[in-house]
């Protein structure tokens, strides 16, 4: 009879733990923000419109749509805004697997062998990531073609853009909004939504001061 209370009671004790847990993941968690995540995913479209002179292929490489609300919605978004481009069309869909997601689910890297292998795959397609921008060793650059791809990424770490936008491995960056105040207070439209929580940068002198690194002077 102890036996058999004390199971219930630890049965108890399981049951109030996962109602807790979910109340505290339903009411304390921040909800998704879906327009800033379609607001991402168009304004990707725009610039990847613009880099490429109004046509041309992209690879699009993103999450598999089980692993990130927030990348899938963007995705949805980039890809239903592309479409209104005709001249610019979509050559392949990557999506990354969990295994390979570690790394890309916070959009912080494009795992560099994966991206040499879309490059070597589609070799005249512009290179559209959501998984952040490939960081190339020396070593992994030099296999690139020459003039390299275009390659454009939502990232949110600003680690070796600099590098990546001076040796013109990156022509644009989609970044959680660094500069302040923010041009709006209350956005209505997608732009707005846009400039409120991300920014687009285009070149290492538009990053933030205290993540660039001072070029070396030559010595004479």
């Amino acid at each position: 009879m102890e036996l058999a209370k004390r199971h219930l009671a630890i049965g108890s004790l399981t049951a109030i733990a996962i109602s807790v847990g979910f109340l505290v993941s339903r009411y304390l968690s921040p909800p998704l923000d879906v327009k800033p995540n379609q607001a991402v995913g168009e304004v990707l479209a725009e610039e990847t419109v613009r880099v490429l002179g109004g046509q041309g292929e992209v690879v699009l490489v993103t999450l598999d749509p089980t692993l990130s609300k927030a990348v899938k919605i963007q995705t949805e978004s980039f890809v239903r805004a592309l479409k209104k481009k005709r001249s610019v069309t979509i050559a392949a869909t990557e999506h990354l697997q969990r295994s390979d997601a570690l790394r890309a689910d916070l959009q912080k890297e494009l795992p560099p062998e994966r991206f040499l292998s879309l490059v070597e795959t589609y070799p005249q397609a512009a290179i559209v990531s959501l998984v952040g921008a490939p960081r190339l060793q020396d070593t992994e650059a030099a296999k690139l073609p020459q003039p390299p791809p275009k390659v454009l990424a939502v990232v949110r770490s600003y680690k070796e853009l600099q590098r990546l936008f001076e040796n013109g491995l990156l022509q644009v960056a989609i970044v959680p909004r660094c500069k302040f105040p923010a041009p709006v207070e209350k956005p209505r439209r997608l732009r707005e939504w846009f400039d409120k929580y991300f920014q687009v940068l285009t070149s290492a002198s538009e990053l933030p001061p205290e993540v660039r690194t001072p070029i070396e002077r030559r010595k004479d």
